[in-house]
C-alpha cells in the first residue's frame, strides 16, 4: 500500500462513527448496512455515506449477493497500517517506513533562523498595533 494511501486510511479511522463501525464489523466478520444501523442514532443516507468513505479507503471489502451488500474489513489495509505503526516501536520496520516515506514526500523546508523567527513575529506584531490604532482614529473622528 501506498505511503499516502495509507496516510488516507488512518485519517478516515480517525473519525469516532467510523471506528465504531469497523468495531462492529470485526466482531461479526461481515455484515449488512441495515445490521450495522441500529447501532448508531443517524441515518441510513449518513451510514451509506459513511460505508462509502471506508470501502474506498480501502479499510472494508463490499460484497453483493442479489440486493444486499455484506461489508468485511479489508485486512490487507489493516496489516499494512499495523506494519506501519510498528515501526514506532521497532526499529527496522522504522527504517523501511522511512526510506518509503522519503521517496514519496517532499524534504521538509529548513526551520528559520530564531533571530528571523523573533524579527518576523516583531513585526506582525507592530502590524497588529498599526491597526488598532487606526481603528480607534476612525471612532475618535466619529
Amino acid at each position: 500500500m501506498k505511503t499516502e494511501e495509507l496516510i488516507n486510511a488512518i485519517a478516515v479511522v480517525a473519525e469516532p462513527v467510523r471506528i465504531q463501525i469497523l468495531n462492529i464489523i470485526a466482531a461479526h466478520g461481515e455484515l449488512k448496512a441495515k445490521d450495522i444501523l441500529p447501532a448508531f442514532d443517524i441515518t441510513q443516507p449518513t451510514l451509506s455515506h459513511h460505508m462509502s468513505v471506508l470501502e474506498s479507503s480501502g479499510l472494508v471489502s463490499a460484497r453483493r449477493e442479489g440486493r444486499c451488500v455484506y461489508y468485511s474489513l479489508n485486512m490487507k489495509t489493516f496489516a499494512s497500517i499495523n506494519e506501519f505503526f510498528m515501526g514506532f516501536t521497532d526499529p527496522e520496520v522504522a527504517a523501511v517506513n522511512v526510506s518509503k516515506s522519503a521517496k514519496a514526500a517532499p524534504a521538509p523546508a529548513p526551520a528559520e533562523k530564531p533571530s528571523e523567527d523573533k524579527a518576523k513575529k516583531k513585526k506582525d506584531k507592530d502590524k497588529e498595533k498599526d491597526k488598532d490604532k487606526k481603528k480607534k482614529d476612525k471612532k475618535k473622528k466619529k
